[in-house]
């Protein structure tokens, strides 16, 4: 068997939804060594046992890396090194040194007492390697796994791994395999990324590359790219949730350091993203992974073009009325502009609604980006319906040969004054006095723009 080593990052921080975007800042580092006691552990790499290598490297950093940090703690989990192998035991895996131990010989001492003997319960000990750690929102754990990579009690360290991250307790692990074929690494895709070490030399570089991720800050800067792929867009607003949960982790809106360089974000490494960028309609980007320890960049393409909606002839405020944006042969509505408001759209086929009298439509409009849509209505016209005894009166317009109706005025008295978009209309007008059919009267009136017409019933 060879000898791997699989690192769990995990912090204990669970960021809260907050009008500010908080830095995650971790104040401690915490990681625990979860090591390899089973039987398979003998076997010689070199002139030493797997177990011997693995043991006198973890004492070497607690040791180097205790006197160099004070804001770091270790811990020691061994598992398959409490019972035979013939006692079947699937939950051997015991916290030998609790957080906070100083004493390196004292580790030393009692790592020696541990002979391998047992069985591999990987999974196990990963599931409780989790509530090793002391709560503390201020601290980033991690957990280093050191092994064989041989699990024989039917656990499943993939689930391990996602139950970690699904509760933003841990990261993808580290894979660090001795000489692992290619057949056993692959079986490891499912856990982390893979890192090979050909000797004892190399095994020590790869393990220092792990640690120095676990102490490092994560950062992220979003690149929202532009038609020719440059982070030049800016001052919109984005939503990163938990990829599982979907419950909201940071909410900001975008925004640039001098030099036109999206601006750094300090974020909790232990979860996994999911991004909304909320333009119109929103972008959606999900299962982002952060590389712990290193600066992170989130591209995400935002090809968008803007509309403008105005009325001829007006620049009077009573005039406008709002337009209902929609995707092309979509029922629900994406956003409701004013008039001469520019919006930004993402790319694509709309249908606008203007809220005229009758209402003005355009169908399946494509908007390219880095492009400007204007639209433009006809100024309206003013209908005066002036009436001698109350009643009900309709507004139709037109739809070929046949008429549509645009309004209805219930309950009509002396006057009533409609903005109507110019054309030909029919005017229906019916007094409630005796509510017969037949002193309905109607009348034909032309709409022109910026005048007022009257009818008299």
């Amino acid at each position: 068997m060879r000898l791997i080593l699989i690192a769990f990052f995990i912090s204990s921080s669970f960021i809260s939804f907050s009008q500010e975007v908080k830095k995650y800042r971790s104040e401690r580092t915490r990681i625990l060594f979860v090591i390899d006691g089973s039987g398979s552990m003998n076997e010689l790499w070199g002139e030493e046992s797997k177990f011997e290598i693995a043991k006198d490297l973890i004492i070497d950093l607690i040791d180097s890396l205790g006197k160099e940090n004070d804001h770091v703690e270790f811990g020691v989990r061994v598992f398959g090194h409490q019972s035979p192998r013939a006692a079947n035991d699937c939950n051997d895996s015991k916290l030998e040194i609790g957080f906070g131990e100083k004493d390196i010989e004292g580790i030393r001492e009692k790592l020696d007492l541990f002979t391998p003997q047992g069985h591999t319960p990987i999974a196990h000990s990963i599931f409780l390697a989790a509530s090793d750690f002391p709560k503390d929102e201020k601290a980033t754990n991690a957990i280093i796994l050191v092994t064989d990579g041989k699990e024989n009690c039917e656990g499943n360290p993939c689930a391990a791994a996602e139950m970690l991250e699904r509760n933003r307790v841990a990261l993808r692990p580290f894979i660090i395999g001795l000489n692992l074929e290619l057949n056993e690494a692959l079986n490891f895709d499912c856990v982390g990324p893979y890192f090979d070490a050909k000797d004892k030399e190399t095994f020590n570089d790869v393990v220092d590359v792990v640690i120095s991720q676990a102490i490092k800050s994560t950062t992220v800067q979003i690149n929202l790219l532009d038609k020719q792929k440059k982070p030049t867009i800016s001052n919109i607003p984005i939503t990163l949730y938990d990829h599982y949960s979907r419950e909201i982790l940071y909410n900001f809106v975008h925004g640039y350091l001098p030099g036109i360089v999206p601006d750094t974000l300090w974020l909790d490494p232990t979860a996994r993203y999911l991004l909304e960028v909320h333009t119109n309609p929103p972008i959606i980007k999900s299962d982002i992974e952060l590389a712990t320890g290193k600066h992170n960049i989130i591209a995400v393409d935002v090809p968008k073009g803007t509309l403008q909606f105005s009325i001829a002839n007006s620049n009077s405020v009573k005039d406008a009325v709002p337009t209902l944006i929609r995707e092309a042969n979509s029922p629900n509505l994406m956003f409701t502009q004013e008039m001469k408001r520019d919006v930004d759209y993402i790319e694509g086929d709309f249908d606008f609604e203007i809220l005229t009298l009758p209402r003005t439509y355009f169908k399946s409009e494509y908007l390219e980006q880095q492009s400007i849509g204007t639209y433009e209505v006809a100024e309206a016209g003013m209908l005066s319906v002036l009436v001698r005894e109350k009643g009900i009166a309709g507004v139709f317009a037109f739809d070929g040969e046949l008429l549509k109706r645009v309004t209805e005025i219930k309950d009509i008295e002396n006057k009533e004054v409609l903005s109507l978009q110019p054309g030909e209309y029919m005017i229906v007008f019916r007094p409630n006095k005796e509510r017969k059919a037949d002193l309905t009267k109607s009348q034909l009136v032309n709409i022109t723009s910026g005048r007022n017409t009257t009818v008299r019933f």
